[in-house]
């Protein structure tokens, strides 16, 4: 299952999407590790975490450069999707 992480490396270096994949796998049945690189088009994106919200819970992680942000990479929850404003809790 991986090696033990400390927390303290964790609080002060975070922690990377390979490592939170196998932190969840231990806990939580069937989860799936998504390359978004790997989605065709936002229509297929959109469908998948609503698929996954409906079997439980969808963590994302992004680039904070991306979205002009402070930062390298960070980890959204998704709570939720309204169908009729097309829209997502985050």
């Amino acid at each position: 299952m991986g090696k033990k992480i400390p927390p303290a490396i964790i609080n002060h270096h975070g922690i990377i999407l390979e490592e939170v994949y196998n932190l969840s796998k231990k806990y939580v049945p069937n989860v799936k590790m998504i390359f978004g690189s790997n989605i065709p088009n936002l229509k297929q994106f959109k469908r998948i975490i609503i698929d996954g919200l409906s079997h439980g819970f969808v963590i994302i992680n992004y680039g904070r450069k991306d979205v002009k942000q402070v930062g390298s990479g960070h980890f959204l929850p998704i709570a939720a999707y309204n169908p009729k404003s097309d829209r997502f809790l985050i």
